[in-house]
């Protein structure tokens, strides 16, 4: 569908220029043609308030040589099934980025290597910050 694999996708290694990778989750069902639940009815039933969408799992990056390394970034994403009040982004063990409210996206300056981001966030009406999952992901 040349959009994000969703949980049974087909899936490959690809590489995209910063800013031209996609950005929608695929809504097709590869085993029975039937469109995906949607996000907010996958979220439920995966019982986690978020899911990270970009980067997705193992999806590498070239960084342009065109371009200074201190002006690319890669755009983290996540979707929410209700509001939430704060977000922190981690990557490799590291907290990088507090985002608050409905702020659901935080440009992350490349760095070339194998990385991995996960996000603790905490719902509005919830006082605990829940872990997402972890995502693998490497920039070239």
């Amino acid at each position: 569908s040349a959009e994000l694999a969703a949980l049974n996708c087909p899936s490959m290694e690809e590489l995209f220029v910063p800013g031209s990778a996609p950005n929608k989750l695929c809504e097709l069902s590869h085993d029975h043609n039937e469109p995906w639940p949607t996000t907010e009815r996958q979220l439920a039933h995966d019982a986690a308030p978020a899911k990270i969408v970009l980067p997705t799992p193992g999806l590498n990056l070239a960084q342009d040589p065109r371009v200074p390394d201190s002006k690319e970034a890669f755009a983290f994403e996540l979707v929410a099934l209700k509001p939430l009040d704060q977000i922190e982004w981690v990557v490799d063990g590291i907290s990088v980025h507090r985002t608050t409210g409905n702020e659901t996206r935080y440009l992350w300056p490349l760095s070339p290597g194998r990385h991995t981001v996960k996000a603790l966030v905490r719902a509005k009406d919830s006082a605990a910050s829940i872990e997402l999952a972890q995502v693998g992901f490497w920039v070239r």
